[in-house]
């Protein structure tokens, strides 16, 4: 029975030795690689923020401009209304619709 043991005995002693190289694998990943990577996600973080926030002012801007153009648009159509009606000339139109202010008060659709 003795060479049995002896070789139980060196086998948990392996073990014990893999299991004690194991815990210092993490505990130096635990403390080295953990750190570089909570930096990198911060570096990560911060950069995602400056991408939102640009993102967020694209939006904005883009959005204010269409308003600003729908606004000029909206009132280059009522110019064009006033001088229709004063001149006879274009006083509005729709997408497939164009109808002009007759000097004489009747109005033609074209």
């Amino acid at each position: 029975m003795k060479p049995i043991e002896d070789a139980v005995i060196n086998e948990f002693e392996q073990l014990v030795s893999n299991i004690a190289h194991m815990n210092n694998l993490v505990a130096r990943m635990n403390t080295t690689d953990v750190e570089q990577l909570v930096d990198k996600l911060r570096r990560l973080e911060q950069k995602m923020s400056l991408v939102f926030t640009l993102f967020k002012a694209s939006i904005y801007s883009l959005t204010e401009s269409q308003t600003e153009a729908a606004a000029m648009l909206q009132h280059q159509q009522q110019q064009l209304q006033g001088q229709g009606q004063q001149q006879g000339q274009i006083c509005g139109y729709e997408p497939a619709k164009v109808w002009v202010m007759r000097a004489e008060g009747g109005i033609v659709l074209l």
